[in-house]
């Protein structure tokens, strides 16, 4: 699966208001069915309830993103169409109708291939940075993998600051990304993978890796860095101090990490759930995801910490629904993250397993 078009074809983005018609309002209707076709303003909720879901559709709604100041969220959702096309889509804080999508345009020629837009993220000034991938419909490699910066006004601005695969200066691979973050005006932030793809006799399947934490300066077009002593990190978020805020592979201590010297601080250590992920800060709250069987795919409960008490609640304890990539508003007050249900399965005699069902809603937490 992937998201940017082969070469030769050109592809442009469709970018609307909840008005307009054809392929965004077809979107934009799924993800509010609640709500009656052409209902009024004032754009609410369906409900104010606390937790709440805020995606209806039946396809993907993945990768949460808070606007900096709290207003908006952006995410990534799957179109109801058999080439599985992903555009980004703007949600209102409290939920409600998406006011904006960027959706690429259809045409006859796109209809042999999947675009996919992921891993938003938004700018003070209001500058979007996502991931591109591009493939045949139905194909498990992705032909092409780009990493875009653009205007949020005017997304068909866009222009390509990093392209997949390449090697990264300590000689890693670096294959793909997930968390990334605006880490200053000038610079973007996320977390490297490796991604496998086994074939047969294996069944099909992809692999992913995390690798390192890496930055790329799209202000001056500099290349990639590495943030040293980052290998074997699961997660990467930015604190409102500029800082980073990373999880390790098998750690329950979530570290605050100085950009340019790699410099690792314990911030928390969430030691009576073991290992987390996606551990992110706003004031005093530490959030993190852990106590899941499938914590090494980056689910679980989401839980509380306060720095100031030291005290730990969890946020969730639904034992049939595991969260994954929870975005910490900028007030602290409030966590949107994807909501997966759970299947426990196991062969006679064999180990346990788990396994997350592929369509995700994101729900809205309090905290």
């Amino acid at each position: 699966m992937g998201g940017v078009p082969r070469s030769g074809i050109v592809r442009r983005l469709f970018v609307a208001g909840p008005l307009v018609g054809g392929l965004v309002l077809l979107a934009a209707c799924e993800h509010a069915r609640p709500f009656a076709p052409g209902a009024p303003e004032p754009n609410v909720p369906f409900t104010t309830d606390l937790p709440r879901q805020l995606t209806f559709s039946a396809g993907l709604t993945r990768d949460p993103s808070w606007f900096p100041d709290g207003s908006a969220l952006v995410y990534s959702f799957e179109l109801p169409q058999p080439d599985r096309d992903r555009c980004l889509g703007v949600l209102p804080a409290p939920g409600g109708h998406l006011t904006q999508a960027i959706c690429p345009v259809p045409s006859r020629l796109d209809r042999d291939s999947t675009t996919v837009l992921s891993n938003p993220a938004v700018s003070t000034d209001r500058r979007l940075a996502y991931l591109r991938e591009g493939s045949l419909v139905g194909a498990q490699l992705p032909s092409t993998r780009e990493l875009i910066v653009a205007s949020l006004a005017r997304p068909d601005s866009q222009r390509v600051v990093l392209s997949f695969p390449y090697t990264a200066p300590d000689g890693r691979l670096h294959e793909g990304l997930s968390h990334l973050h605006w880490l200053d005006a000038g610079r973007l932030v996320f977390l490297a993978l490796q991604i496998a793809y086994p074939s047969p006799p294996n069944p099909p399947d992809t692999v992913v890796t995390p690798v390192e934490v890496a930055i790329l300066d799209v202000s001056g077009g500099g290349p990639v860095t590495v943030v040293p002593n980052t290998v074997g990190a699961t997660s990467v978020n930015v604190s409102n101090r500029g800082t980073l805020v990373v999880t390790m592979q098998g750690d329950a201590v979530v570290y605050e990490v100085q950009a340019s010297s790699g410099l690792r601080t314990p911030l928390f250590d969430f030691d009576t759930l073991g290992a987390v992920v996606d551990a992110q800060v706003a004031g005093t709250t530490v959030l993190a995801v852990g106590r899941g069987l499938t914590v090494r795919l980056g689910a679980g409960q989401l839980y509380a910490a306060d720095l100031a008490t030291g005290g730990v609640r969890a946020l969730t304890t639904w034992i049939f629904a595991y969260y994954q990539r929870p975005a910490l508003d900028p007030s602290g007050a409030r966590v949107a993250a994807e909501q997966h249900a759970v299947t426990y399965v196991g062969a006679e005699g064999g180990p346990p397993d788990t396994l997350l069902a592929r369509p995700a809603h994101l729900w809205l937490v309090p905290l």
